[in-house]
């Protein structure tokens, strides 16, 4: 009885595993770039996809602990906020699916601090501290992974322990 059982159970969970989908991780990516006094960030999971909608806060260089700005990206994964000072800006976006992003973005001022402007640019400042992100994410989507086939191998071999002994039991009751 348990070997019939196994066997399809066994097959459909190797035929989960050996199957990649589009539903594997993926990382969440921001670009900066500067557009007169606007700083616009563009993010993006590591699949090329805009990241629509997510969550994203602006804190300032001199409140870490409050809000500058909240808000979500529009549908093309864009947010744009307008600076009110020079300084290290901390830009985080989390898309409450466990994709979380957070970097830095350097806005300097001119000689007589009327004009702000990001020194990322074309997002030169910002994407070291993603990819910095992105390595440890790819290190981490691989325990994910491990940990994700060690539940599933564990369980199949607790279903299948768990019927072998009923199975077990019943014959020795019927004996």
């Amino acid at each position: 009885m348990i070997m019939k059982l196994a066997y399809p159970v066994y097959l459909l969970l190797m035929l989960v595993v050996l199957l990649p989908g589009r539903a594997f991780a993926h990382a969440l990516e921001g670009e900066v770039s500067g557009h007169g006094a606007a700083t616009a960030v563009l993010f993006t999971y590591s699949t090329g996809d805009p990241a629509r909608f997510i969550k994203v806060e602006v804190y300032s260089p001199s409140d870490r602990k409050t809000e500058f700005q909240t808000g979500r990206t529009d549908m093309l994964g864009r947010v744009v906020f307008l600076p009110d000072q020079a300084g290290e800006w901390m830009v985080v976006a989390s898309d409450n699916q466990g994709h979380r992003t957070e970097f830095m973005v350097s806005i300097t001022s001119d000689a007589d601090h009327s004009v702000l402007t990001t020194s990322a640019g074309t997002a030169s400042a910002a994407p070291a501290a993603i990819t910095a992100q992105a390595d440890f994410t790819q290190a981490g989507k691989l325990i994910k992974a491990s940990l994700g086939l060690s539940l599933i191998l564990n369980l199949t071999l607790f279903v299948l322990w768990r019927f072998g002994r009923k199975t077990g039991l019943d014959e020795k009751k019927s004996a």
